[in-house]
């Protein structure tokens, strides 16, 4: 485990907090995706890269949504009932 989100704004005797979000882009930047997979029953999310890293969403709530996804494609929200639920973009 290289980083997580309740890291974000932690010292950890460093010089400046930890910037989960920047951090993250730093070690995942270039980075070429191999595999995308969403749990049943959870939509916890593991994205797996080339060279063995993977990020990995949690679903942390029974209540609201607990991420989101759009591209081009297709628009995708987690619910809190570990469902994925999908619409398609209108295209422009």
């Amino acid at each position: 485990m290289v980083l997580t989100e309740r890291d974000d704004a932690q010292w950890f005797g460093l010089k400046s907090p930890v910037d989960a979000a920047q951090e993250a882009m730093r070690i995942l930047s270039g980075k070429q995706i191999k595999a995308v997979e969403v749990a049943e029953g959870t939509a916890d999310v593991r994205i797996r890269f080339v060279g063995g890293l993977r990020l990995e969403l949690l679903n942390d709530s029974s209540g609201y949504e607990p991420w989101g996804f759009s591209s081009k494609q297709a628009d995708l929200i987690a619910t809190g009932q570990g469902d994925v639920l999908a619409t398609k973009t209108p295209e422009n």
